[in-house]
């Protein structure tokens, strides 16, 4: 049974991979979720990868390796180390000095209220009654 990312974490973005599971990407990597003690840390870079795998961190375990790319498992207590080992994307998120500049300017937009379109300076409304409807262009009746 695995366990949900989003509940673990909320300073990195958390997406849903191909299989509609949670993942956390990275630049080198991704970070998901093992079952509910362990993490699964995909890690790719052949250059990087020999480094990590010379210095494990304490607690870690080697799942698959590969040449270029290496599955770990890592405790779900190390998720923010696992997060930094694949340079994963952090949220977004607002100061409190730009969240109080959307919100003034969104409530500047709606009080506004609609607005006003007008024709072309120059133009004539097309908006308007037919040609022949309009006063003093009335077609003549003959009797």
């Amino acid at each position: 049974m695995t366990s949900d990312l989003r509940t673990l974490t909320e300073r990195w973005r958390v997406r849903r991979d191909s299989e509609h599971q949670p993942v956390i990407p990275g630049r080198r990597g991704s970070v998901s979720a093992h079952d509910r003690g362990w993490l699964c840390v995909h890690v790719r870079g052949r250059r990087f990868l020999l480094g990590l795998l010379r210095d494990l961190p304490a607690g870690w375990k080697r799942h698959q390796v590969g040449d270029d790319e290496a599955n770990l498992l890592a405790p779900v207590g190390d998720l923010d180390h696992a997060c930094q080992l694949v340079r994963a994307y952090r949220r977004p998120r607002l100061s409190e000095k730009q969240r109080a500049a959307l919100a003034a300017r969104a409530s500047s937009n709606f009080a506004q209220g609609p607005r006003e379109i007008r024709p072309f300076a120059g133009l004539e409304s097309t908006s308007g009654p037919p040609p022949d409807a309009r006063q003093g262009n009335a077609p003549e009746t003959v009797l």
